[in-house]
């Protein structure tokens, strides 16, 4: 996202909306990553009441 869309609520409106939809579908709920230095996200996700699973790792393998 640009520096001048920051600020608003573009992200917070579209996760919301994707809350929304699982729950009109009947969804049993949402699993996603967030980066364990990204404070500002971290934040904003528990806001939503979001549970933190300290045991995934992200991980992959290369080959050259």
């Amino acid at each position: 996202m640009t520096e001048k869309l920051r600020g608003k609520q573009i992200g917070k409106n579209l996760f919301e909306a994707t809350i929304e939809y699982g729950k009109s579908n009947e969804y049993s709920g949402m699993v996603f990553q967030v980066l364990n230095w990204n404070e500002p996200a971290i934040n904003f996700y528990k806001k939503y009441s979001s549970k933190f699973d300290n045991e995934w790792y992200n991980v992959s393998i290369e080959f050259k």
